[in-house]
C-alpha cells in the first residue's frame, strides 16, 4: 500500500509519531515518581533514625540526671543536688522526678515553704503524686504547723485516689481534734464505703459527741500562731481549756466531771461567736449539771441553725421538755436526737426516763440498756492509749451495739474488717 505524503506534517525524518510519544512520557513519570518516592522514605527512615537516636541520647541524658542526683544525695550534698535537679527540671520540665529531688534538697536546706511550693507542682496524674503530696502535707502539719494547708493538701490526694487511706486517716484526726464533727462523720462515711476507713474511725464514730483529746489544748494553742483570727481553732482551744483539769489531765465523764478546767476562755470567745454550738454545748452542759432550766433555755436560743442537725441540741431540747413534764414532747426531741445520731447514748438515757414517766416500761428498758452498753464502750474506748487501740475483743462488742441499733453501715464494715461477713 502507499502512504500519501501530507506536506502540511513537514519532514517524516524529524516528526515524532503521537503513539510513541506517550509511552515515553509515561516512562519519565514512573521514574521521576519512583526516584520522588525513593527520596521521601529515604527521608522518613532518616527522620525515624533521627527520633530513635534522639530518644535513646535523651533517655541517657535522664539517666545521667538522675545518676547525679542519688549521687548528691549519697553524698547528703544538698546544694549540689538542688543544682542538678533543678537543671534538670529546666531541661525537661514535663518530668516531675525532678521535683522530689528538688523537695528533699529545700528541705534538707530547710527552705521548707519553698519545698512545699515545689511538691505541689508535681501533676496529678504524676505516678509519685500521692508520695509527693503525704509529703508536702506533713511538712505543712507537722514542721509548719499549717494543719488548715495540710488539709488542702490531703483532699487534693482523695480527689486524685478516694481511696487511699493516709490522707482519709488524716483528715478524720483533723476533724476529730478540731471539733469538727460533722465533716468527721463525713469523711468516716465516705472511707467506710470505700472500704479505707482506719480503725479508729470506730471510736471517733462512737465518740462524736464527747471528742476530746490529751493534747488538745496544746496543738490548738500551736496552731493558732498561724491562724490567730480563725473561729474553728479559737473555739476548739477553748473547749479544750474547759475541759482540762489543774494537773493536764481531762474530764471524760459528761455530768460526773462537769468542766474541771477554767470556762473564761469560753465566755471570752462566746461574746466574739456567741451561736457557737462548741462553746453553748460546754456552758450548756454546766448549766443541766447546775439543773439551772433558765440558762439552758437563755443558752438554747442562742444557738445558730445548724444546731437541728445536732443531736446534742435535741437532747438539749428534750432535757427541758422532760424538766417541764411534757413528757411526749420530750420522746419526740430525743427521738429525733438519735435519728441524728443513732450512738447518743445519752438521748437514750434520757428518753427511758421519759418513757417510764409514760408507763411505757418495755421500750423504756430497752433504751436504757442501750444506753448502758453505749456508755461503757465509750469509758472502755477512753480508756486506751490512744483512739486506734482498738482490740479484738473491744471490736467486736462495738459490732454487737452497731447490730443491735441497726446501725447497717458501721455493722457491715466492721464485720468486714473482723473477717465476720458470710
Amino acid at each position: 500500500m502507499t502512504v500519501q505524503k501530507d506536506d502540511t506534517a513537514g519532514d517524516s525524518t524529524t516528526q515524532s509519531r503521537p503513539d510513541d510519544a506517550v509511552p515515553l512520557e509515561m516512562g519519565r513519570v514512573v521514574r521521576r515518581t519512583a526516584i520522588i518516592g525513593g527520596i521521601a522514605l529515604l527521608a522518613i527512615l532518616v527522620g525515624f533514625a533521627s527520633l530513635w537516636a534522639y530518644d535513646r541520647w535523651a533517655e541517657k541524658k535522664q539517666e545521667a540526671f538522675r545518676t547525679s542526683c542519688e549521687a548528691a544525695v549519697a553524698a547528703q550534698d544538698w546544694d549540689e543536688l538542688l543544682q542538678t535537679a533543678t537543671a534538670w527540671r529546666d531541661w525537661d520540665p514535663d518530668n516531675d522526678d525532678s521535683l522530689m529531688f528538688i523537695a528533699q534538697a529545700l528541705v534538707d536546706l530547710e527552705r521548707l515553704d519553698e519545698a512545699v511550693e515545689t511538691l505541689g507542682r508535681v501533676e496529678d496524674d504524676y505516678k509519685g503524686a500521692l508520695e509527693a503530696l503525704a509529703f508536702r502535707a506533713e511538712i505543712q502539719y507537722s514542721a509548719l504547723n499549717r494543719p488548715f494547708d495540710a488539709e488542702g493538701t490531703w483532699r487534693r490526694m482523695v480527689k486524685i485516689a478516694p481511696n487511699a487511706n493516709l490522707p482519709r486517716q488524716r483528715l478524720i484526726y483533723f476533724y476529730a481534734m478540731t471539733l469538727q464533727r460533722n465533716a468527721m462523720e463525713q469523711q468516716i462515711r465516705e472511707a467506710v464505703m470505700l472500704e479505707c476507713e482506719p480503725p479508729e474511725a470506730y471510736s471517733y464514730i462512737l465518740l462524736k459527741n464527747v471528742l476530746n483529746f490529751s493534747d488538745g489544748l496544746a496543738k490548738t494553742t500551736r496552731w493558732l500562731l498561724n491562724y490567730p483570727d480563725d473561729e474553728t481553732l479559737q473555739v476548739a482551744q477553748a473547749v479544750y481549756a474547759a475541759r482540762q483539769d489543774s494537773e493536764g489531765k481531762i474530764a471524760t465523764f459528761g455530768f460526773r466531771t462537769v468542766m474541771p478546767g477554767s470556762l473564761d476562755l469560753v465566755e471570752r470567745r462566746l461574746k466574739q461567736y456567741p451561736s457557737n454550738l462548741e462553746l453553748l454545748a460546754v456552758k450548756i452542759d454546766q448549766a443541766i449539771f447546775e439543773g439551772d432550766a433558765r440558762e439552758v433555755t437563755e443558752l438554747l436560743a442562742q444557738a445558730n441553725p445548724s444546731a437541728e442537725n445536732d443531736s446534742r441540741f435535741w437532747r438539749i431540747r428534750g432535757w427541758l421538755m422532760l424538766d417541764r413534764g411534757r413528757y411526749e414532747e420530750a420522746v419526740e426531741a430525743f427521738e429525733a436526737a438519735i435519728d441524728i445520731n443513732v450512738f447518743d447514748w445519752q438521748a437514750r438515757w434520757l428518753l427511758a426516763d421519759a418513757l417510764r414517766k409514760l408507763n411505757r416500761t418495755e421500750e423504756a428498758d430497752r433504751a436504757s440498756a442501750l444506753a448502758l452498753t453505749g456508755k461503757e464502750l465509750q469509758q472502755r474506748i477512753f480508756e486506751k492509749p490512744s483512739a486506734r487501740d482498738l482490740d479484738e475483743e473491744l471490736a467486736a462488742d462495738i459490732l454487737q451495739y452497731a447490730r443491735d441499733l441497726e446501725a447497717t453501715l458501721f455493722a457491715e464494715s466492721l464485720a468486714r474488717r473482723l473477717n465476720l461477713t458470710p
